[in-house]
């Protein structure tokens, strides 16, 4: 088990990871509520989507959360209109927000269907906040907390959800363009499977080739970079961290 890694649990399960005797030797031991988003990372200066997961065991026909990002990253706006799409999960279901008054970098989000659509499935992303990185930020691992989380079920019961938090990393490269050209495209891929065949590209940036974070730049970074062309999903988010459940 690595010791310096972070084990993201089910809320209100910390105590019994926290009691075995494997996953105590993890360094940090971190609760998810049913509402959280991944760890994503983005290049100063650039955009990224944000995705919002939910995991629920009953029927939810609406959500309300407080986003509240580091400061010099913003949800994009335009116009009056506020910078998120829907998944699959929530299709036909609307998706309002604003930014929180009481909060210099928070904003305020409600996801409900006015035709009585309810959300789909019980675990995955539903909806996505699309952020702009500031040029200034400063490189390196800023938090981002969701909190105010309150859910309506199918029967129209109110349910409350703990915070959670993750992380987003700022770095001067943006993950999948290997050539460093500012463009995501098919030479990124090809310019990973050379240097996997150790004919490394005169211009080659090894932090953006590995796409999960694993440490490791192998075919897997090189089907990322084409799903990241094709808009399939794949993105730099850390697959280091995972949750489990304990046998």
């Amino acid at each position: 088990v690595p010791e310096t890694a972070v084990l993201y649990v089910p809320a209100g399960t910390k105590e019994r990871y926290s009691s075995h005797e494997i996953w105590r030797r993890f360094s940090q031991i971190v609760e998810l509520g049913p509402i959280s988003t991944g760890d994503i990372s983005a290049c100063y200066g650039s955009k990224v989507e944000l995705p919002v997961v939910l995991r629920n065991e009953q029927e939810i026909a609406a959500v309300q959360f407080r986003l509240t990002l580091p400061y010099g990253v913003h949800v994009r706006m335009n116009g009056n209109q506020i910078g998120t799409s829907t998944t699959e999960r929530t299709t036909g279901m609307s998706i309002m927000g604003s930014k929180d008054p009481d909060s210099a970098n928070s904003y305020l989000f409600v996801m409900l269907s006015l035709t009585g659509n309810i959300i789909e499935g019980t675990e995955g992303a539903i909806m996505n906040v699309e952020l702009e990185v500031d040029n200034d930020i400063e490189i390196g691992i800023h938090e981002i907390k969701i909190d105010e989380i309150y859910m309506t079920s199918s029967s129209f019961e109110t349910l409350a959800s703990n915070e959670s938090t993750s992380e987003l990393t700022v770095t001067d490269f943006t993950m999948g363009d290997v050539n460093g050209d500012g463009i995501i495209n098919v030479t990124d891929a090809i310019g990973v499977v050379n240097y996997i065949l150790k004919n490394t590209p005169s211009s080659f940036v090894e932090s953006a080739a590995d796409v999960n974070n694993d440490g490791i730049i192998n075919v897997t970074d090189a089907i990322g970079i084409v799903n990241m062309i094709f808009g399939n999903g794949a993105s730099a988010r850390s697959m280091r961290d995972f949750t489990i459940e304990p046998q």
